[in-house]
């Protein structure tokens, strides 16, 4: 009986995932560095078969990474790619 209402947990299925993030001026400061770490640990949580990319936005949207399979070279580039988002526009 209790298994019929189990959770049967099985492979996870690949995912496609953009990260996005605002580099809008209400970012300045603390607020955009925490959102570049949290987005690094969102890209470390990926596995093979996974897709990331990266897009930001103030006035308008950025793709600074595209929608790419991950590997461990994507993985760093993805990375590479949040730490060097354009600063928050404050225009």
């Amino acid at each position: 009986e209790f298994e019929l209402k189990a959770i049967k947990y099985g492979p996870k299925p690949d995912t496609d995932n953009m990260i996005v993030i605002d580099r809008s001026g209400s970012m300045l400061g603390a607020k955009i560095e925490a959102a570049k770490a949290a987005a690094k640990v969102y890209v470390d949580s990926y596995s093979e078969g996974d897709r990331v990319g990266v897009l930001s936005f103030a006035h308008a949207q950025s793709l600074d990474y595209p929608l790419i399979g991950w590997t461990e070279d994507t993985r760093e580039d993805a990375l590479d790619a949040i730490t060097n988002l354009p600063a928050p526009d404050v225009n």
